[in-house]
């Protein structure tokens, strides 16, 4: 494991004013034994209480950039311990009460560096200020009292120690999660884009079959019917404004304002009179009230349906009567448009043939809704469309 592997989560997590909190109780405890229990040198008591305040000024002085750019380099951390340790062992030596700075070292020493190199560090700390306190400090302090100072403390450092240890590999793990979930959603922003793209093509693909293509089918119909050869060139160019109009709202159609169902109910009076002038007989069965509110896409999946289906009407179904029927439900409006022709078998149906029936069940998919189409030879064909609203 690599060193100050954690000292970039645990130090900032503190927070500044925490690490500030920590060393100045402990510097203030240094401060308050020391001239309680005095040396017996006065020299030594000058000497304990100046290194006290030299390790507060290089705290300060060190430490505080420390925890403002934090992982912009990695010598000021080992820097502040260092200093810190040896300003420790100079005013243990003078006074064993100096020995209240041990904490916040300590405390820096369990942050910063991993759990495994930081309790025998220290262990070994507490060693060192135990032994120059017994040693050179005066007055000395025996090895039983050392003891009860130190192993107390070492122990529950090294609880708090690996309490931490866990909650960096927690934080770790997490941001390990959030990063491959950030990912995750660029791959998935990715696939949207791709798929809507592929949607939009289809939905290009789908407008100009029902609106442009059906127009210039008809020019060319127009043009196969003239039967002494000449053209009815005041229908062809009508026609041919139709198709211009057309690939004008197919530039436009992506600025559709929301509508209500008067835009629709218009479509069915043209697809009323396209029928009829077919021979076919439309019946409306009921429609819902023009008040309702519809979006853009639903608004122009429900008009384009209907075109598509009067064209497959006039084209394939040779039927008599047709009849629309618009039923409301909470939170839907379904559309059933059943006619008496000769249907077909879905089963062996050429789908080269029926394209726009494809089409139509995308484009209800795009919109979140259900198509269905039942037909049967001789008897007739259903189609039922549910939208939501």
């Amino acid at each position: 494991m690599r060193w100050f592997g954690r000292g970039e989560q645990i130090v900032p997590g503190g927070g500044q004013w925490v690490w500030s909190l920590l060393f100045l109780g402990s510097f203030a405890a240094a401060v308050i034994m020391t001239l309680v229990y005095p040396s017996p040198s006065g020299a030594r008591q000058v000497g304990a209480v100046g290194m006290e305040l030299v390790a507060a000024l290089d705290w300060f002085a060190i430490g505080q950039p420390i925890f403002a750019q934090l992982g912009r380099s990695k010598t000021r951390p080992w820097l502040l311990i260092i200093s810190q340790i040896v300003i420790l062992a100079i005013s243990s030596s003078l006074n064993p009460n100096a020995g209240y700075l041990l904490m916040p070292v300590s405390a820096l020493v369990y942050a910063t560096m991993p759990l495994p190199a930081s309790l025998p560090a220290v262990a070994g700390i507490e060693g060192m200020v135990g032994i120059l306190s017994h040693t050179l400090a005066r007055p000395t302090v025996p090895y039983i009292v050392i003891a009860d100072w130190f192993v107390p403390t070492f122990v529950a450092g090294s609880f708090v120690a690996v309490f931490i240890s866990r909650l960096l590999e927690q934080q770790a793990n997490l941001s390990k999660s959030l990063e491959e979930l950030r990912k995750t959603q660029g791959r998935l922003s990715e696939l949207y884009r791709q798929i809507g793209e592929n949607n939009e093509r289809e939905r290009l693909a789908a407008r100009i079959h029902e609106t442009i293509a059906q127009q210039l089918i008809g020019i060319v119909l127009i043009a196969r019917g003239a039967k002494d050869g000449s053209i009815d060139a005041e229908l062809i160019e009508e026609a041919a404004q139709t198709a211009l109009e057309a690939a004008r709202a197919v530039i436009r159609e992506g600025q559709l304002p929301t509508t209500t169902l008067a835009s629709v109910a218009d479509e069915v009076e043209l697809l009323k009179d396209k029928l009829h002038s077919s021979g076919v007989n439309l019946i409306v069965e009921r429609f819902p009230s023009t008040e309702f509110l519809l979006d853009a896409s639903t608004t122009e999946c429900m008009t384009l349906i209907l075109r598509e289906v009067g064209n497959n009407i006039i084209r394939h179904s040779r039927a008599h009567t047709a009849r629309l029927d618009f039923i409301e439900e909470e939170g839907s409006l379904i559309v059933v448009v059943e006619d008496d022709g000769v249907g077909f078998d879905a089963a062996v149906t050429d789908g080269r043939e029926h394209f726009g029936l494809e089409l139509m069940r995308r484009r209800v998919e795009q919109v979140f809704g259900d198509f269905s189409i039942e037909s049967n030879l001789e008897v007739g064909t259903r189609i039922q469309v549910r939208l939501p609203l």
